[in-house]
């Protein structure tokens, strides 16, 4: 999956959709990284031939306490499952918050309540670990994405 802003597509509509297109056709899965902040256009979930929307940290940090982040996370959630369109939380860092998003219908989360980022050694010798059964437990509780649904 490539993650493309919504500021990029901004800057020349046109060549995006060529390019989206394109990446498309070729098997490479398109995220709409970001959702929600700068320009936020619903026709770019219609005319962008896109398979995820990420809920941008600014809408997710404040689900438990802010009733209008919540609402926003749970209408973009609700739209993009209704145009089937996976959806990911990005900046999980609280069990209450990923709850809420596996609660709502969110596909995946990520944050640090899964993992810190992580070097391309250090995610094979986790895989490694894991697939091996050596430390097996830990590397679970280590995951880079963890799916919700």
């Amino acid at each position: 999956t490539i993650e493309i802003t919504e500021s990029a597509i901004f800057q020349d509509e046109a060549l995006a959709l060529r390019i989206i297109g394109r990446l498309r056709e070729v098997g490479v899965r398109v995220s709409l990284d970001d959702f929600g902040t700068g320009c936020s256009s619903l026709s770019h979930l219609r005319t962008f031939p896109i398979d995820e929307v990420k809920i941008d940290r600014s809408f997710v940090r404040n689900v438990i306490v802010d009733q209008q982040d919540a609402v926003i996370a749970r209408a973009i959630t609700d739209m993009a499952n209704g145009m089937n369109l996976r959806v990911v939380a990005e900046g999980i860092e609280q069990a209450s918050e990923g709850r809420f998003f596996h609660e709502i219908g969110c596909d995946e989360a990520q944050g640090y309540l899964y993992a810190r980022p992580l070097s391309a050694e250090a995610v094979t010798a986790m895989l490694d670990r894991a697939a091996t059964g050596v430390d097996a437990d830990n590397a679970s509780n280590h995951g880079v994405a963890a799916a919700l649904a």
